[in-house]
């Protein structure tokens, strides 16, 4: 239990450092393609899904989040430094089948009226059908890529690429006991997102559970200029979530004026 009370430590430190700004709240072919226009059948929302992964926390100046997070321009005049987060997803079960995932939540936003903290600035799938379901029922910019997983000597190696080459490498550890975790401990304000996409504002509030474990990110090698580098950020800490299953309910939704 001595590696989980810091880890624990950090992430009740972050949620309280959220709750106290509360009142303030693939291939290339597919990159600018209308998801109602796609072969591909949109499934709709609500999504369940089961699966495992690592989330690696990390504090991002504001510098980051101006130049290298790879928010859209709508954004940046609210986005804010602070802590962010990278997730590399296994998702064993979904309504569109098995598939992989990374993204990156670099900041929280700002603004009035109905706000979010988070927005996801990049996300890469594995398969077409996450694609169009993530853009029509979320509003994410979703991208699609391939994945290779492996594991040597307990590290488990994660490769991401598409047809002009590597994007991302990662290796990760998870070591030590688990603990269960659930996002009912979190206000709704304080996990939902909002995206922009398509001329309107989409406002998600996910929710899930599962067990987590300390995990230590040894290596990160990021193409800057496909994928946000958080090795230009500091990381804080590495979690490795486990059997953890994930609903994502239909977004609200708002047109830009």
């Amino acid at each position: 239990m001595g590696l989980m009370r810091p880890i624990w430590r950090l992430f009740v430190g972050f949620w309280r450092y959220l709750r106290r700004d509360a009142g303030q709240l693939v291939l290339r072919m597919t990159q600018n393609a209308d998801c109602n226009n796609l072969e591909t059948p949109i499934i709709p929302a609500p999504w369940h899904l089961t699966g495992s992964g690592f989330i690696v926390l990390f504090r991002a100046g504001r510098s980051f989040v101006a130049r290298d997070a790879h928010l859209p321009a709508e954004l940046l005049p609210q986005a804010l430094g602070g802590i962010g987060a990278l997730m590399i997803v296994r998702y064993t079960s979904s309504p569109v089948g098995p598939y992989d995932e990374l993204l990156c939540i670099p900041a929280r936003l700002r603004g009035s009226g109905r706000i979010a903290p988070f927005t996801i600035s990049a996300i890469l799938v594995s398969t077409l059908a996450s694609v169009v379901g993530g853009r029509a029922n979320w509003g994410m910019p979703k991208e699609q890529a391939g994945f290779d997983f492996s594991r040597i000597a307990a590290t488990d190696h994660v490769h991401v690429f598409d047809q002009r080459g590597s994007i991302a490498r990662f290796q990760l550890r998870a070591a030590g006991p688990t603990l269960p975790f659930s996002t009912a401990i979190i206000p709704p304000p304080l996990r939902t997102i909002r995206q922009v996409y398509a001329g309107k504002r989409f406002f998600t509030c996910p929710s899930g559970h599962g067990r987590i474990r300390p995990a230590r990110l040894l290596q990160a090698e990021i193409d800057p200029a496909r994928f946000p580098d958080i090795g230009r950020t500091q990381i804080l800490a590495t979690v490795a979530v486990e059997r953890f299953g994930l609903i994502f309910p239909p977004a609200y939704t708002e047109l830009l004026s």
